[in-house]
């Protein structure tokens, strides 16, 4: 007889092959995972971080390997028959896995990505900060000098001194001019003050470096003097005193207001003054720094000493060759300023900084901090955001492990609730038809009943048994019937559901129904039946058909009214215009319904710019503005009419006010037969006017020559001699009863 295998002796060989592949796993990874983080971070604290983050990666990925390696043995020896494919569920749980790891680390980096984004995005708001903080501090510091150079040469030239030195030669002006620039350098707090003629050549001169012009010095002197305004000279380095020193030059003439033959330099020790500007940052920080430079031939120098070089002001060249150094590309013709620049700075560090030009010279400033120190605090949050990645992603791991064993379970207790579900919902479905006063049904395409609701049976006087399974025909009135397919018909067509108005007979008698239907549709979208709710409308339609049968009265009435009807609403439209009112307009009604009163059928500008504006404020409430008054139609062929308006307003049940009722009569042919009377009249009296002033002057002249003829008789009778005219009548006294 055979003696059976030793259970622990054919376990042997499965248990080896999962813990040699894990030995050799972990001792690599043991023996490399250091190195390797030895090699990227050299802080104690990251270097700490980086080792837990290792560590838990560590744990994970072992973690997940002896969790298929153990499940896939107890599979194994669970199965008698030689292994066949997995099944489905576990290819799903893989597939799962990996995606899930996939999305999740697709997560972690752009976690990590983000962050870096967004200290990369403060830095260089801080970057710009600064960088215009020190642009704007740089620039007022200029336009002191400026100003100050412009206070010098007011003085000079207002005082009598320099009048006599530069016309008349005299010592003592001179001495007196050269006491008052030690004067100004003192108070001012500059290195020296010069008087400088446009070849260079020094006139006067005040304190230890106002001795010797210089070749920027002569430079600036010609450009002030030619443009005969203020001038900042570029910097230049001096021996004595030694450093770098800046000349700030206005022009000075000759005498008066004439033309500019010298200049005041006012010299300033810039190395100082950079230093006390550039040298202040916001944060600590061990690599930021402000460069200031310019462009000098084919490379860029430094006008400023820099924190980690000594002696660079003027010494610190970038030849533009060096494409990747900041202040190079600062100085392209592609640089927008203000813009974040990625490169290496003096010490080809990598770096990152932000460049700006100082207005009114040909000065950049460049606002720099190495890349290693802008993005440390990124690293570390890197792995921080890495560390809670993988102990979130190992949670998810572990409960997806968990999950998958309870699926089965899980589906089935699923599927016991969804059909309980279901039948909740149709039993819910049901009491809520049967509750509804509305008829509610539902009918296959070929319109037979699928639901019939408590509602319907009333009103059919039909049970559902009698009716599911019929079409309407068993319900209804072969037309009534028609007439509901026809609409059943158009709701399987439309893509969502439409109303229609029916009229069917009941056991209620003819009632009215609105009918809103809509397709039903299958899983795949196919239309298999239609769905309805019915509400009984009849008293509403009635209510309608009543308010319509009104209003077609009041618009008859109106049409017999032989003037113009008209009502407007709150914004002048027409909403109501009699007959009469259209035949005077020259107008079918549906095109003046809508349209504004004022803009068509009154003449411009007066109808909008006149009357729309007192219409408002009838609306407003000054009803008393318009109850009568008179006003010109437009007439469709452009002719005019006059109207005499007496208006009403209009209100609604909260009594505001929403329209205004007005009627206007025509009284064209009355105004224009009154002008013909006026005119007549003014007529007659004009006419009677010229009259009376003829028989005036005709009168006078009568008069004048019977006086004149008076005189001569009695100066005949003075002569003795016999008067000429006979004027007994005219002389004699008037009757009794006459006029004299």
């Amino acid at each position: 007889m055979k003696r059976p295998a030793d259970p622990a002796a054919a376990t042997l060989p499965s248990a080896l092959r999962i813990v040699l592949p894990y030995a050799v796993f972990a001792g690599l990874w043991i023996l490399l995972s250091d190195r390797a983080i030895a090699l990227f971070f050299d802080d104690a604290q990251t270097f700490q971080a980086a080792g837990t983050l290792k560590g838990l990666l560590f744990v994970a990925v072992t973690s997940a390997l002896l969790f298929f390696l153990v499940l896939r043995f107890a599979v194994r020896r669970e199965r008698s028959a030689p292994p066949a494919a997995p099944p489905l569920r576990r290819l799903r749980l893989a597939g799962s896995v990996a995606l899930f790891s996939a999305v999740f680390v697709a997560l972690a980096g752009g976690a990590v990505l983000q962050n870096r984004e967004h200290h990369r995005a403060h830095q260089e708001k801080l970057l710009r900060s600064v960088a215009e903080l020190q642009a704007a501090q740089i620039e007022g510091w200029l336009d002191e000098r400026r100003r100050d150079a412009g206070t010098v040469r007011g003085a000079l030239l207002h005082g009598r001194a320099w009048q006599a030195w530069r016309q008349d030669g005299d010592a003592r002006a001179a001495a007196r001019l050269r006491a008052q620039l030690e004067e100004f350098r003192v108070a001012m707090g500059y290195d020296g003050i010069l008087v400088v003629d446009a070849g260079g050549a020094v006139l006067l001169g005040a304190g230890a470096a106002g001795r010797e012009a210089g070749e920027a010095a002569r430079a600036a002197v010609q450009r002030a003097v030619a443009g005969a305004g203020a001038a900042v000279g570029d910097v230049f380095r001096m021996q004595a005193p030694a450093g770098v020193h800046l000349d700030f030059v206005a022009p000075l003439p000759a005498a008066g207001e004439g033309a500019a033959d010298a200049a005041v330099a006012l010299r300033v020790d810039a190395e100082a003054a950079f230093r006390r500007l550039l040298q202040s940052w916001p944060v600590p920080s061990a690599s930021a720094e402000t460069l200031l430079f310019r462009r000098d031939g084919n490379a860029a120098v430094a006008l400023n000493e820099l924190r980690h070089r000594a002696q660079t002001a003027l010494h610190q060249r970038w030849p533009f060759a060096a494409g990747q150094a900041l202040v190079v590309q600062a100085l392209g013709d592609d640089y927008r300023p203000g813009a974040l620049l990625a490169g290496v700075d003096y010490r080809d560090v990598p770096a990152i900084g932000i460049g700006r030009p100082i207005a009114g010279t040909d000065w950049w400033l460049l606002a720099k901090v190495d890349r290693e120190e802008a993005f440390a605090a990124a690293g570390k949050d890197a792995l921080w955001i890495g560390l809670s990645s993988l102990l979130a992603w190992f949670a998810a791991i572990a409960l997806a492990a968990f999950f998958f064993l309870r699926l089965e379970l899980r589906h089935a207790g699923a599927q016991r609730r969804e059909q309980t579900e279901k039948l909740q919902a149709l039993q819910l479905l049901e009491a809520i038809a049967d509750s509804s006063t509305d008829a509610i049904f539902a009918k296959d395409t070929a319109g037979r009943y699928l639901l019939f609701n408590r509602e319907v049976a009333r009103l059919t006087g039909k049970t559902a048994d009698e009716v599911l399974g019929h079409d309407d025909g068993a319900l209804f009135p072969p037309e009534q019937a028609a007439m509901i397919a026809r609409d059943d018909r158009a709701a399987m067509a439309a893509a969502g559901s439409r109303s229609f108005h029916e009229t069917l007979d009941t056991v209620d008698g003819r009632l009215v129904f609105l009918a809103t239907k809509g397709p039903l549709r299958d899983a795949d979208g196919k239309v298999f039946g239609t769905f309805g709710i019915s509400r009984d409308i009849t008293r509403m339609a009635q209510t309608e058909a009543a308010l319509h049968r009104e209003h077609a009265l009041s618009q008859r009435y109106l049409d017999t009214v032989q003037t113009l009807m008209v009502a407007l609403d709150r914004d002048g439209r027409v909403t109501m215009i009699n007959r009469f009112g259209c035949a005077l307009l020259g107008y079918a009604e549906e095109e003046l319904i809508g349209r504004n009163w004022f803009e068509v059928a009154l003449p411009q500008p007066g109808g909008l710019e006149r009357f729309f504006p007192a219409f408002r404020r009838v609306m407003d409430g000054d009803v008393l503005a318009a109850e009568h008054f008179e006003s010109p139609v437009r007439c469709r062929d452009g002719s005019e009419r006059l109207m005499a308006w007496h208006n009403a307003v209009l209100g609604d049940d909260a009594g505001r006010i929403v329209g205004t009722l007005s009627s206007g009569e025509d009284v064209s042919e009355r105004r224009r037969a009154e002008d013909a009377l006026r005119r007549q009249a003014e007529e007659l009296a004009a006419r009677n006017a010229e009259l009376e002033r003829f028989n005036r002057t005709v009168v006078g002249r009568e008069l004048d020559m019977i006086a004149l003829k008076r005189r001569v008789n009695a100066l005949s009778v003075e002569l003795g001699r016999a008067p000429p005219f006979a004027l007994a009548g005219i002389d004699a006294p008037p009757a009794e009863g006459e006029s004299s």
